[in-house]
């Protein structure tokens, strides 16, 4: 039996992922004997360690709670709260990680409108690379990149030359909802876009470290720092002799 809905949704996630095969699944629950059965103070103490665990908590936990047995939870009661948790697309108040990336395509504030996504979502042609261009009042760029045979594909949306790159699914799917509106326009393409994607792409290398986790970030940072140091310190040591030509 879940302790809690959070536990709940992470076993259902694990079955029921993005670009699975089945168009539904079934989620079993244990009804457990009263002997085994999870009870509502075990609950409650499993919240609290979480809530202290992520946050913190203000109050002290009574060690005797953990001691006693509540009532057994009903396991109707648990899957209804779990139902109406699973409507509202969130778990213990938090969100979908990848809710911003079905808003795209799925409910009425769709960018993509179904028929399209699932030609493209079944397309068995090798489609290497796409281009679009649309009319917009300021320069901006979007990047969907293979994310190998196994990887998920990323995200990266570059607000302008200079900028910091976002690759963060919920800031990716905003910054695109606001460029992309219904009375955006498609335009052919032309010298000055085709110029613009050229400088996109030769930053796309060094974007492409927001991708890594920011413990490698880190590291590459200081193996900058003492390469551009071993550098100096090379320089620095070297003597320079000019010998006279035979």
């Amino acid at each position: 039996m879940p302790s809690v809905v959070r536990v709940a949704e992470q076993r259902v996630g694990r079955i029921d992922r993005l670009d699975s095969p089945h168009p539904a699944i079934e989620a079993w629950w244990p009804d457990d004997a009263p002997e085994f059965g999870l009870s509502s103070d075990e609950r409650f103490i499993e919240r609290y360690d979480t809530v202290e665990a992520l946050l913190g908590s203000n109050m002290p936990f009574p060690d005797e709670l953990r001691e006693e047995q509540g009532l057994p939870v009903n396991v109707r009661d648990l899957v209804a709260e779990y139902e109406s948790e699973a409507a509202r697309g969130s778990w213990d108040g938090i969100q979908d990680a990848f809710q911003p990336v079905r808003g795209l395509v799925e409910g009425n504030t769709a960018l993509v409108d179904e028929k399209t996504y699932e030609y493209y979502r079944t397309i068995t042609a090798r489609i290497v690379s796409r281009v679009s261009l649309v009319r917009s009042p300021t320069q901006w760029a979007f990047f969907c990149l293979a994310g190998g045979e196994f990887g998920a594909p990323r995200w990266l949306y570059m607000p302008g030359l200079g900028e910091q790159p976002q690759t963060e699914l919920e800031a990716v799917s905003d910054s695109l909802r606001r460029k992309l509106t219904p009375d955006t326009k498609d335009l052919p393409m032309n010298d000055s876009a085709a110029r613009y994607l050229q400088e996109c792409v030769a930053a796309l290398d060094k974007a492409e470290r927001s991708f890594l986790s920011p413990r490698k970030q880190r590291a590459l940072e200081e193996m900058e720092v003492v390469l551009r140091d071993m550098l100096r310190r090379s320089r620095n040591s070297c003597v320079w002799r000019n010998s006279p030509q035979s």
